[in-house]
């Protein structure tokens, strides 16, 4: 890791509390506030004092915050703007603000405060941008588009940081505008709502200091079926919600979409198999792993390379689509 230059560094060395904007609508990101502004900047990681940030794909120390109190005072202030209780009943939390996902952790939990802050850019979410950075050729995308089109179920696979989000959010932006698109997210990270003519965006909530009204994701896949959805949309497949997402399929939801932390399409149905076994301990993962292959059409695989995301597979499961590498690309009718 390389340090940033000395102007940038001085935006947070020593500091001694973090630096509150003084419009009540806007987050309180104090000396982060500098990072946000940069556009090649996709995530900041505070440990402690220590700042790092990850730009243009790469790793960069960016100095130091005053103390581990300011840090530990930053991480409350965004949790309050968050509207969530960040506290030692609930040293954790995960929270939107902006267009920014916040994962935010204390003491006891973490040795350290930490913060971390991925960053979703409205600038590079166009199909210019996306051709611009390398995701996709113009072949793949006439391809990815019939895909959107189509009402076939997929699911878009990758390591973090690999532009799931961001292509998924894409594909949405290509679905036919009288579709009914109901989307479950635990942090809400698509931004839907701008992309398409009629979205229902669902976020769940963790329980409060009593261990109350908490809405798990699994309770809004449920409720999300009785809102007649064209299309189920779960903004990452974690636990159980796996299961409730394959019912849906099931039921006649074609065009439901997803995403999930996976390498390879193999990987994909093996991993929603067990996740969907937390749910329903008495079905074989066999049998789960195969009725996730008959529901779901196809495996879009993401990858991270030198210049950002790139479409890095099609995995075809039903013979409508194919797509290699290094040979030619087509839909078929």
């Amino acid at each position: 890791m390389q340090p940033l230059s000395n102007p940038d560094r001085s935006v947070i060395f020593n500091r001694d509390a973090p630096h509150l904007s003084d419009d009540p609508r806007e987050p309180p990101w104090g000396p982060l506030r500098p990072f946000l502004a940069d556009p090649q900047v996709s995530d900041i990681f505070v440990c402690g004092t220590t700042v790092t940030i990850c730009r243009d794909g790469h790793l960069l120390a960016a100095g130091a915050l005053g103390s581990v109190v300011v840090a530990l005072d930053l991480a409350l202030h965004l949790a309050t703007a968050g509207g969530r209780d960040l506290s030692l009943a609930q040293p954790f939390q995960s929270i939107t603000l902006g267009h920014c996902r916040v994962g935010l952790t204390i003491p006891p939990y973490s040795l350290e405060p930490s913060i971390s802050v991925r960053v979703h850019r409205p600038d590079r979410w166009s199909t210019d941008a996306l051709r611009a950075v390398g995701t996709f050729d113009a072949e793949v995308e006439h391809l990815l588009v019939a895909i959107s089109q189509s009402h076939r179920s997929f699911i878009v696979a990758g390591p973090t940081g690999a532009g799931k989000t961001t292509l998924t959010r894409w594909m949405v932006s290509q679905m036919p505008a009288d579709d009914r698109i109901v989307v479950v997210e635990e942090v809400r990270e698509l931004f839907l709502a701008g992309c398409h003519h009629h979205v229902v965006e669902l976020e769940t909530r963790p329980a409060n200091r009593e261990g109350r009204f908490a809405v798990s994701t699994r309770d809004a896949v449920r409720h999300a079926l009785h809102l007649r959805p064209d299309r189920l949309g779960i903004g990452e497949l974690r636990g159980g919600e796996a299961f409730e997402w394959l019912l849906a399929l099931t039921s006649g939801h074609s065009g439901s979409f997803a995403t999930i932390h996976a390498l390879s399409a193999d990987r994909v149905h093996q991993r929603l198999a067990w996740l969907a076994q937390t749910a329903m301990p008495s079905a074989s993962t066999g049998f789960l792993e195969e009725s996730f292959r008959s529901e779901i059409d196809l495996v879009v695989v993401m990858a991270r390379s030198a210049h950002g995301a790139v479409v890095a597979a099609i995995e075809d499961q039903t013979g409508d689509f194919t797509w290699a590498p290094s040979s030619s690309r087509q839909v078929r009718s």
